[in-house]
C-alpha cells in the first residue's frame, strides 16, 4: 500500500478505505477506495479448504491474514513511513511477507502474508501431527535463519513466541508480526506493552524487558525467545507447563526445561534427540539472565548444525519419510495378505467342511446347486450302544464333551479315506463315498476299511464317562445302492442325499450288533471282487420296511489273497476223505461249494491238514 495519497488525519474519517463483507455477504462501503479487501469476520465464510487459524481475508485476489490495533489517535508520521519502506523490503523464506495496512482513526489493520498450517504453537500442541526431532531441528533451523535476517535488517522482533512463528504449505517455518511498531502500538512503552500481554505470552520475554522501563530492543531479547521455543519444541507443550497465572507473572520467571528420557520400547531413533544434553545446555545458555552470555544466531546454527548434521528440508524429510512409511506399508501389506489368505483357507476349511468343495464353490459365487443322480455309492451308518443309559446318568455338558470327543476321533479317521462325512445327529454318524466325487467300485473297499478302522480305534482309545473304565460300542450299518443328492435350505443350506438306499443302510446299523460291521448283500458283492475281506454270513432275517434280506458280517481286512483263501470260509460240517498220494504228474481235486476239506499228509491218521476253500484245487 502505497502512502504517498494519503492526506493527514482528519477526525472520523478513514484514511484508507475497505470494504467489508459480513458472514451473510453483506458489503458496506464506507467510501471508495483504491485497496479492495473482502474481509471474513468469521471463519466459516472465508473460502480457504485449509482449517483457519487466525481472521484471514483477500486483498487483491491474494489470501492475507489480518491483525488489527486499536488506537486513540493515531496519526501517520514520517517514522511509520520508515518503518513501512523497510518492512516491504523483507524477502526470506523464512519470514512471512508484509502485504499492506489499511488506516484508520481509531484503528490500525495489518495484512501480512497468510499460512495454511497455523503457528508452530498449533502445529506442537496437536498430538495427531507426529513430529520427529529431524522435522523438529529443522522448525529451530527455520527460525533461527528467519531471526538471523531480520537482525542483519538492522530489525528486532521483540515479540517472537510459537504462535507467530507460521507453518506454510510445505512445513517451512516463517516469522510473522515483526517491525511497524508505531503502527502496532502507537505510543505505547515497550514495558507497557509486555505488562499488558497474556500470561501464556509472559514466558517468551527476556527478564530485562520486564524489570527495565523504556528498555531499547537488542537481539539477546530476541535469543531468550528462541530459547524458550526451543525448549517447547522439545516438550510440544506450552512454555509454563503447569505453572499458574502468578508465578509467571513474577520477575525473574523460568520455564522448567524438557526432560528428555529414551523409551526403551521404542526403536524408532527419530522419536528421540541424538544428543539431548547438549540441547539442554544450548537451552540454558538463550535464556540466561545476563543478556551479554546469551548466544548469537550464527553461534547457535553450530551448535544446531553439530547436533544434526545432516540437515533436510521438512519436504525431503516428508519424502524421506514417506520412502520408508512405503516400504513398512509394503512390509504390512504382504504381513496382512498372508494372514488374510490363512483366514481365508480356515474359512474355506471351515465351509468345506460343512458342504462339499463343489457344492460351496457354487454357493459361494451365488449359484443355484441342482440336485444330481449317482448310480452306486456305499453309505456307512454307525452310532453308540446304550447311548441313552450314558446321556441318563451324565450331565448335557458332560454328554457334549463326550460327543465331541468321539466324532474328533472319528473325524481324524475319516479324513485319511476317499469318504464325505454328511452329517451327525446326536449319537448318529453318516459317511458316504462315491458322493459327490464318483470313484467308480471304489467306494466299499473305502468305506469298509474305514468302518473296521472306526471300530478299532472307538473299542481301544474311549471310554465311557462315569463307568468303570467301559470302553466304547457302536453298532455300524453298510449298504451300496444309487442316491439322489440336493441342497436343502438356504439360511443354513444342507446336502442331504435321498433314496432307498439312505434308508436301508440305516436298517442295517439299527439291526447290528455292538462292535460289528452290518452290511448288505450288495456291499458283500462289491467287497468280494476285491478278495481283501474276511466276511462272515448272518443269514437271513426280517428287515423293517424290506422283508427278509440275507446280511453279513464284515470282519476284517486281509493282508492279500493267498489269506482270503485260507480264511474266508463259509462254516459247515467237515467230511473226511481218503489218502491223497503224491504222484509226478499234477492231479485236479474238484471240491463242491461250501465244503471245507481236510487232507491228510501221508498216512490215514493225520497230524496235519490243509483247507481250501470253494475253488479247484490242483
Amino acid at each position: 500500500l502505497s502512502f504517498s495519497f494519503i492526506p493527514a488525519l482528519r477526525p472520523q474519517q478513514s484514511i484508507s478505505l475497505t470494504s467489508l463483507n459480513d458472514p451473510k455477504k453483506t458489503s458496506i462501503s464506507r467510501q471508495p477506495s483504491e485497496t479492495n479487501l473482502s474481509v471474513t469476520t468469521t471463519f466459516s465464510t472465508i473460502s480457504i479448504a485449509q482449517q483457519i487459524f487466525c481472521p484471514a481475508g483477500y486483498l487483491r485476489h491474494t489470501c492475507v491474514a489480518i491483525r488489527k490495533y486499536k488506537h486513540k489517535h493515531f496519526q501517520l508520521t514520517r517514522r511509520v513511513r520508515e518503518q513501512v519502506r523497510l518492512v516491504r523490503t523483507f524477502n526470506h523464506n523464512n519470514v512471512c511477507k508484509f502485504m499492506g495496512a489499511s488506516l484508520f482513526p481509531n484503528e490500525v489493520i495489518i495484512y501480512m502474508e497468510y499460512m495454511p498450517k497455523g503457528s508452530l504453537r498449533d502445529v506442537l500442541q496437536n498430538d495427531k501431527i507426529p513430529i520427529t526431532w529431524p522435522f523438529r531441528f529443522s522448525f529451530a533451523i527455520d527460525i533461527l535463519n528467519g531471526l538471523s535476517y531480520i537482525h542483519s535488517r538492522h530489525l528486532i522482533h521483540g515479540r517472537l513466541n510459537s504462535s507467530n512463528c507460521v507453518v506454510d504449505q510445505r512445513l517451512t517455518i516463517k516469522i510473522t508480526d515483526y517491525g511497524l511498531d508505531d503502527l502496532r502500538f502507537h505510543n505505547i512503552s515497550v514495558n507497557s506493552y509486555v505488562q499488558s500481554i497474556e500470561a501464556y505470552k509472559r514466558a517468551y520475554y527476556a527478564p530485562e524487558l520486564i524489570s527495565i522501563n523504556e528498555l531499547k530492543l537488542t537481539p539477546p531479547i530476541d535469543i531468550y525467545a528462541f530459547g524458550i521455543i526451543l525448549n517447547e519444541i522439545a516438550t510440544r507443550a506450552e512454555p509454563f507447563g503447569d505453572d499458574d497465572i502468578e508465578s509467571i507473572m513474577k520477575i525473574g520467571y523460568r520455564p522448567k526445561l524438557a526432560q528428555m528420557t529414551f523409551d526403551v520400547n521404542n526403536e524408532n531413533e527419530d522419536d528421540f534427540c541424538p544428543l539431548p544434553s547438549s540441547y539442554i545446555r544450548l537451552v540454558k545458555r538463550c535464556i540466561i539472565e545476563n543478556p551479554y552470555d546469551r548466544p548469537t544466531c550464527k553461534d547457535i546454527e553450530k551448535h544446531l548444525k553439530k547436533m544434526c548434521p545432516f540437515q533436510m528440508s521438512p519436504i525431503d524429510l516428508i519424502f524421506k519419510k514417506m520412502s520408508l512409511y512405503q516400504t513398512s506399508l509394503e512390509q504390512a501389506v504382504q504381513l496382512r495378505t498372508h494372514e488374510l489368505e490363512q483366514e481365508k483357507h480356515k474359512s474355506e476349511n471351515l465351509l468345506y467342511s460343512m458342504l462339499p468343495k463343489s457344492v460351496a464353490e457354487q454357493l459361494r459365487v451365488g449359484q443355484m446347486v441342482s440336485a444330481e443322480y449317482y448310480e452306486n455309492c456305499t453309505i456307512y451308518f454307525s452310532d453308540i450302544v446304550g447311548f441313552t443309559t450314558i446321556s441318563s446318568r451324565c450331565k448335557p455338558i458332560d454328554v457334549v464333551e463326550f460327543l465331541n470327543r468321539v466324532y474328533t476321533t472319528f473325524d481324524t479317521v475319516v479324513d485319511r479315506y476317499d469318504v464325505y462325512k454328511v452329517e451327525t445327529i446326536g449319537d448318529a454318524y453318516m459317511v458316504v463315498s462315491g458322493v459327490p466325487k464318483r470313484n467308480g467300485n471304489e467306494h466299499a473297499y473305502q468305506i469298509a476299511t474305514m468302518a473296521l478302522e472306526l471300530v478299532r480305534q472307538s473299542t481301544k482309545n474311549i471310554l465311557i464317562p462315569f463307568s468303570n473304565n467301559e470302553k466304547l460300542r457302536i453298532r455300524v450299518g453298510l449298504h451300496s445302492g444309487p442316491v439322489c443328492t440336493g441342497v436343502v435350505g438356504s439360511k443354513m443350506p444342507r446336502y442331504c442325499l435321498f433314496g432307498d438306499t439312505v434308508n436301508t443302510a440305516s436298517r442295517m446299523e439299527s439291526n447290528g450288533e455292538a462292535n460289528k460291521i452290518h452290511m448288505t448283500n450288495d456291499t458283500k458283492e462289491l467287497l468280494d471282487k476285491t478278495g481283501r475281506f474276511l466276511i462272515e454270513k448272518r443269514g437271513t432275517m426280517h428287515i423293517k420296511g424290506k422283508g427278509e434280506m440275507t446280511t453279513y458280517w464284515l470282519l476284517e481286512e486281509l493282508e492279500s489273497k493267498n489269506d482270503c483263501i485260507e480264511k474266508n470260509l463259509l462254516y459247515v460240517q467237515p467230511i473226511r476223505l481218503p489218502p491223497i498220494h503224491r504222484r509226478e504228474v499234477s492231479t485236479s481235486l474238484h471240491v463242491p461249494n461250501s465244503t471245507t476239506i481236510s487232507i491228510p499228509h501221508g498216512s490215514p491218521s493225520p497230524r496235519k491238514t490243509t483247507t481250501f476253500n470253494l475253488i479247484s484245487i490242483e
